[in-house]
């Protein structure tokens, strides 16, 4: 009988370490080192909101594969919403909706239209973003005020997704998984992680690890997107 196994998309079974997700947070976390934070120069370069929305749509799209594996080998075939739905007590389930949210906006991205000006050498000075109401679905309008989700405060506008949103975006699967970590009978990931199962520590570990290569302004920046999902 051949043998069947969930392979992740981003190994994060066997830590965060290697795989896919290092990879383009790193290249982002390169570019956002480097760049003002704020002031007349600030623009986010496009390698880095690049790297910052791929990371967000593979997220988004693990979060929906893992939640799917569950759903089809349920007894009682519970639909993924119905799996989504238990996750409100702690505020996870809007979490992942505002997660949701961003992969929409990068995969539609005619919610916005973006002016960007140019110096004399060809490099963007500056840009500004337009929203186009009329294209809102209803959770975009739930989850977003001044371009930015509730909760977490994701930007949504595709030209401000950065680095820290990246980072952002992997703690949300980080902590769908430790929920699912926890609650082995009713939702049994480890059947569908290969190894020895998912370890949520292995997260915190590697981005602190990372925050280690840049500058104190920098790491709070990353940290302060963080401090409301840690109280999840």
């Amino acid at each position: 009988m051949a043998k069947q196994e969930y392979v992740d998309i981003a190994n994060v079974a066997k830590g965060w370490s290697a795989g896919v997700y290092p990879t383009l947070l790193e290249a982002s976390m390169c570019s956002f080192s480097n760049r003002p934070l704020r002031g007349p120069a600030f623009i986010i370069p496009v390698l880095e909101r690049s790297y910052a929305s791929a990371l967000c749509s593979l997220a988004a799209f693990q979060i929906e594969g893992i939640l799917q594996k569950i759903s089809l080998n349920l007894d009682g075939g519970e639909k993924r919403e119905q799996i989504l739905k238990h996750l409100t007590k702690t505020g996870q389930n809007t979490a992942v909706r505002e997660l949701f949210v961003v992969r929409d906006v990068i995969a539609h991205g005619h919610i916005y239209k973006t002016t960007i000006r140019l110096k004399s050498d060809g490099f963007p000075k500056s840009s500004h973003s337009k929203k186009l109401t009329i294209y809102e679905s209803q959770d975009f309008k739930n989850h977003v005020s001044r371009n930015k989700t509730k909760l977490l405060n994701f930007n949504v506008d595709p030209a401000r997704i950065s680095f820290p949103d990246a980072v952002l975006a992997l703690a949300v699967v980080n902590v769908i998984y430790k929920e699912l970590e926890n609650r082995s009978i009713d939702m049994p990931i480890d059947k569908f992680i290969p190894g020895k199962g998912y370890v949520s520590k292995y997260f915190s570990v590697y981005i602190n690890d990372l925050l280690r290569g840049l500058d104190k302004k920098r790491a709070s920046a990353v940290k302060r997107k963080l401090k409301i999902i840690a109280s999840i």
